[in-house]
């Protein structure tokens, strides 16, 4: 009797086995057709590998808050807040004030350093305010010769006629720039009124100083037409003696500028004397003295019949 055919213990429809592909996965194994062919892939991307899922990394949220549900928890919260408001504005403060700190202190450190400097110029005005008052004077007295004797010869003059100076200034840049800014303000003000008044004083005289050196320009102008002076017509003469009297008014101007500066600040002063100013318009220190203490009286005496009246 014929044995009878062996049964398959899986089911027709059964899902076709996995064979291990190259990389060692499981792939379908291939099926024949109805007409018992193989199908070729296209691609060998076609039997690539199952995609593969990553977990995507959570961001652990906290929740917010709760909102205050107590006064007490209410005024804890607004407590917070205004110590949070202060700490940051103390601390806004006192970087400012460190702040403040160091301009003030550089500020100082210039103006103490231009102050030294004006100094300096001060001693090199003083001695050329001297020496400017004996050439001037000897220049008047050259003019007056050549009045007197027209045409003389320039050797026979009792001195040689000169108009030179130096070109010394006072300093005022860092006070300037100062007052241009915001520093001055967190200085003392009577710290800031004793730096104004050194500074007025000091432009004061450097007014002075530039009127006495246009009135001497104006004075040595004639060098320009003439070689000497002996050229000079009697006219010419008499101008010039008109011109270096004004120069020498202009250097009495200059002189008591600097003497105020002198009297005001002792290291200013220099042995400048209020009687050395004088002599060069021929006054004296008694004369002065009285004219001043005259002017006071008049002045005095005005300021009460003002009051006096109705």
């Amino acid at each position: 009797m014929p044995e009878p055919p062996p049964t398959s213990h899986e089911p027709a429809d059964a899902t076709p086995q996995l064979a291990l592909g190259a990389a060692g996965d499981r792939v379908a194994a291939p099926v024949e057709g109805a007409d018992g062919e193989v199908p070729v892939l296209s691609h060998p991307d076609e039997a690539s590998t199952p995609e593969r899922h990553t977990e995507s990394v959570m961001l652990d949220v906290h929740p917010a808050h709760h909102a205050a549900s107590t006064w007490r928890e209410f005024f804890i919260h607004i407590a917070t807040i205004v110590l949070g408001l202060i700490i940051a504005v103390g601390l806004e403060q006192t970087v400012e004030y460190f702040h403040h700190r160091h301009q003030i202190a550089e500020t100082r450190e210039a103006l103490r350093s231009e102050r030294e400097l004006n100094r300096k110029v001060m001693q090199q005005l003083v001695a050329e305010f001297r020496l400017r008052t004996t050439v001037m004077q000897a220049n008047l007295a050259d003019f007056h010769y050549l009045q007197q004797h027209p045409g003389a010869p320039i050797d026979r003059l009792p001195t040689t006629i000169n108009w030179h100076n130096n070109p010394g200034q006072f300093n005022e840049s860092v006070w300037t720039t100062a007052q241009q800014g915001q520093i001055l303000t967190l200085f003392p003000p009577e710290e800031v009124r004793a730096y104004g008044r050194l500074y007025r004083a000091l432009e004061t005289a450097s007014g002075s100083l530039a009127a006495w050196r246009a009135a001497s320009s104006e004075a040595r102008a004639y060098t320009v037409d003439v070689s000497s002076p002996s050229a000079l017509t009697p006219a010419e003469i008499q101008e010039q003696i008109r011109l270096t009297r004004d120069v020498l008014n202009r250097l009495y101007r200059f002189g008591s500028d600097l003497g105020n500066i002198a009297a005001a600040y002792p290291d200013f002063a220099y042995g400048l004397t209020r009687e050395e100013v004088l002599r060069v318009v021929h006054e004296s220190v008694d004369d002065r003295n009285a004219m001043e203490a005259g002017e006071k009286a008049l002045e005095k005496a005005a300021q009460s019949s003002e009051k006096s009246e109705p």
